[in-house]
């Protein structure tokens, strides 16, 4: 009887030994969700490998311009972190309690791209040959506000406005004009600074690009976690490296600067446009061919693409 039951007990051991040792792992906790401006869209991979490895959090994201995304969380979609590059919708989420406290990581800048690399200057815009310039649109998309801003400033805007064209965020911009589709785009320097692209002066209104925990979020101390790593020596310098430059010094949070990107949001200090453009030749063509927009002057209602 005795040996029967150390028989038992011993198969009952190996059993759960066995078990144990041919168990499926635990699977890993699902992706934080990042809702992200589409000028973080090149640095992507590198980002999700650096906060991995500092954080221990995997990440992932859904890109689109600042405006759609605030509209989004507004409505609340289930984004963990935002990652705008527009200061005042952070700010104005503050206010509606849809997120956290938010901080300044970085600043955008404004760089001009061709295909064929010939126009070189915001002043090659004017040349006759130059049938369409895309922008992002400066309804909901910071870059856009930002180069409406800078034309506007350079005693441009008048001149080139008729030949304007909008994309729904800098990534589709972009297309317009790697698509041939426009002959010339301004859009985020992030995106065209490693071909061949020229970075534009800082004159327009300061795009001060802000990250806040969504307070929905039920993985707040992750997302938290990944905003510290943005705005620590590791994270400013990999964000540097792709043309996103740090904040000044002591201007990591707080309320924005007067004429901060406030325009994205649809306001008007540079000036709304008044044409209305039509779509060039090859509008909407698939296979990689961006489609343009169609003939309307930048509304708040557009949707966005996406990255």
């Amino acid at each position: 009887m005795f040996s029967v039951l150390l028989s038992s007990l011993v198969l009952s051991i190996l059993c759960n030994l066995f078990s144990a040792a041919y168990a499926a792992p635990a699977a890993p906790a699902a992706p934080l969700l990042v809702a992200a401006a589409s000028d973080l869209y090149p640095l992507r991979d590198e980002l999700t490998a650096a906060v991995l490895k500092a954080t221990g959090t995997g990440i992932g994201f859904s890109f689109g311009a600042s405006g759609v995304l605030a509209r989004q969380i507004g409505n609340g979609a289930p984004f963990d972190l935002y990652l705008s590059a527009n200061e005042s919708l952070v700010r104005d989420l503050e206010g509606q309690g849809k997120v956290l406290p938010g901080k300044v990581y970085a600043t955008g800048r404004l760089g001009l791209w061709s295909k064929q690399g010939g126009i070189k200057s915001l002043d090659d815009l004017k040349s006759a040959t130059v049938l369409h310039v895309a922008i992002p649109n400066p309804a909901h998309a910071p870059y856009g506000a930002a180069a409406r801003d800078l034309l506007n400033r350079r005693g441009l805007w008048q001149a080139l406005a008729p030949r304007v064209v909008y994309g729904e965020n800098v990534q589709q911009t972009f297309q317009f004009a790697e698509s041939g589709n426009a002959a010339a785009c301004i859009t985020a320097w992030s995106l065209v600074r490693g071909r061949g692209g020229v970075l534009l002066p800082a004159d327009h209104a300061p795009i001060r690009q802000v990250g806040a925990v969504v307070a929905a979020s039920a993985r707040r101390a992750e997302a938290a976690r990944v905003l510290e790593f943005l705005v620590s020596p590791a994270g400013r310098a990999l964000l540097s490296a792709h043309g996103l430059t740090p904040p000044e010094a002591g201007q990591t949070g707080g309320r924005p600067s007067r004429g901060s990107n406030r325009d994205a949001t649809g306001g008007r200090p540079g000036g709304r446009p008044r044409t209305r453009r039509s779509a060039p030749p090859g509008a909407g063509q698939a296979g990689g061919q961006a489609g343009m927009p169609r003939s309307r002057a930048p509304s708040g209602d557009i949707a966005a693409s996406g990255q």
